[in-house]
């Protein structure tokens, strides 16, 4: 039995959805969908996305129709997502905001939201809510205080400030918030140890998350 054949058995013989399979070649800003039809080089744009799930280029969505619309459901995929974790250290100086660049870095970037071409952003690539997160880990000094916070567009939407400790610090912010098309992420960071202070490479950071959670807000 295939999805023609559920539909029908679900919604009654005289039924008219019909439905064929395609794949998402581009989201728009408003979350509508560019879906290339199976077999063909046919591509439909302003496909609205009935499924809850995150509609990430590339992915495979059957179309169906009721005779009056056209919508998109969605098969079963990860969300839009991008880690990254900086493989080496970050030297900052004292008092002076450092937006972390990842040109150096671990990355799971299904969503292709990060490019070598800047650095320091996650962009996004799929509308929605997010959740974000970053950290970071700095060498010892008991001098001044430390600061990480998320920028979203150049602007800072969420912080942590910490005294420092002679046995390093290790500190981070998250926050979930909506995300349109073309929206970056960076995570800015700060010391006021009086001198040179490196923000140390290893699992607690410096790292950037965005992670798609749902669909833009209404």
């Amino acid at each position: 039995m295939d999805m023609h054949d559920i539909a029908v058995q679900i919604a009654g013989q005289q039924s008219r959805l019909k439905l064929r399979q395609g794949a998402i070649t581009a989201v728009a800003a408003d979350g509508t969908l560019s879906v290339t039809v199976a077999g063909s080089a046919v591509v439909l744009t302003g496909i609205k996305a009935l499924a809850s799930v995150c509609p990430v280029v590339g992915v495979a969505v059957w179309l169906a129709t009721d005779g009056r619309d056209l919508f998109a459901i969605g098969t079963m995929s990860p969300p839009a997502y991008c880690s990254l974790l900086r493989t080496t250290d970050a030297a900052t100086t004292t008092g002076v905001y450092l937006e972390v660049s990842f040109a150096a870095a671990t990355r799971i970037d299904a969503a292709g939201m990060w490019a070598a071409g800047a650095p320091t952003k996650i962009t996004c690539t799929v509308p929605g809510v997010y959740q974000l997160s970053g950290g970071v880990n700095w060498d010892a000094s008991n001098d001044g205080r430390r600061d990480c916070r998320l920028l979203v567009n150049g602007t800072g939407v969420a912080s942590s400030v910490v005294p420092a400790e002679n046995v390093g610090v290790a500190q981070s912010v998250s926050l979930v918030t909506p995300l349109a098309l073309g929206d970056y992420v960076e995570l800015q960071i700060r010391q006021s140890s009086g001198g040179n202070l490196s923000a140390i490479a290893g699992a607690l950071g410096p790292k950037l998350v965005a992670c798609w959670i749902g669909r833009p807000v209404a």
